[in-house]
């Protein structure tokens, strides 16, 4: 498996690099002598990338255990350990760009939408955390009260993810440069629950050939549904089945950051990952309803 994900993300590196490299502003401190990684860029990624697949789930334990393990050995020219956390968060543009590249043509024409929470440290202890202070924020959702930022997600039928949006905690769901960047690749019909109600949102999504789909809240007037539609609307608890996978499986969220950008690393690295898993949470009698 790891043979695979290292081919394909190779392959990206090889096209892609060289014109990201030139884009991008260089980093002196990387240019001094001497100071090359002997790893390419493809290994630092698929090695960050095979963690969130590993069941692992403290990073240094994972590549303690790579080391040392035979299997791999012959693979990659492995660095320290201290070496390899400061080198993992250098690809985050080039990670971002694969997943922005990987994610382009998901769109089936049936979408599901919702947000979660992604805590930084206890909700409690926030006052004294201050490695994001001035960026996260504390917020409630209707699981109670978080510190940190919210991801925001559009998967397909098959569970897979169409696009993504790293957010301030007190965003919004429908927030307007949250909802615009989502819905970029995006057609057909979009369900999300009653935290999208919006007609001026609806609209707008109209206008674009979007059809906004939700549940109703107390007191709202009925509306008539297509039974598929219906149907689609109570199958929408598959974006959840999505969340807990990248928060219990693929190690999306903890509190044992060191710095920013090995937050957001962390959660293009799980969000990649689970790109790769091969079992998704997914819709499979769709074709029985007849709807497409």
């Amino acid at each position: 498996m790891i043979e695979e994900i290292f081919a394909q993300i190779d392959d990206f590196c090889k096209q892609n690099l060289p014109r990201i490299q030139k884009r991008c502003l260089s980093n002196k401190s990387n240019d001094r002598p001497g100071r090359k990684p002997h790893l390419s860029a493809a290994e630092i990624i698929t090695i960050s990338v095979n963690y969130h697949m590993s069941g692992f789930k403290n990073f240094k334990a994972y590549y303690r255990s790579l080391i040392d393990g035979q299997a791999t050995k012959t693979m990659f020219n492995y660095v320290s350990y201290n070496r390899f956390t400061e080198l993992r968060s250098n690809f985050i543009t080039e990670t971002n760009i694969f997943l922005l590249n990987y994610m382009s043509n998901k769109c089936t024409g049936i979408s599901f939408v919702d947000s979660t929470a992604l805590k930084v440290c206890h909700e409690k202890r926030n006052k004294w955390h201050s490695l994001f202070k001035g960026s996260a924020q504390l917020s409630k959702t209707c699981m109670g009260w978080f510190y940190g930022y919210k991801l925001h997600l559009v998967i397909n039928h098959r569970g897979e993810i169409i696009s993504f949006v790293l957010s301030e905690a007190r965003a919004s769901d429908i927030n307007r440069n949250v909802i615009g960047t989502l819905v970029k690749n995006i057609h057909g019909k979009l369900f999300g629950d009653r935290g999208y109600i919006s007609q001026v949102l609806r609209k707008e999504l109209a206008l674009k050939g979007i059809s906004l789909i939700t549940f109703l809240k107390k007191g709202m007037k009925p509306k008539l549904l297509h039974l598929q539609d219906r149907i689609l609307l109570r199958k929408r608890v598959i974006i959840e089945g999505v969340f807990n996978i990248l928060k219990h499986k693929i190690e999306l969220e903890h509190t044992r950051y060191r710095s920013r950008e090995s937050f957001i690393s962390n959660v293009l690295y799980a969000l990649m990952a689970y790109t790769f898993q091969p079992n998704k949470p997914s819709i499979t009698n769709l074709k029985q309803l007849h709807y497409a």
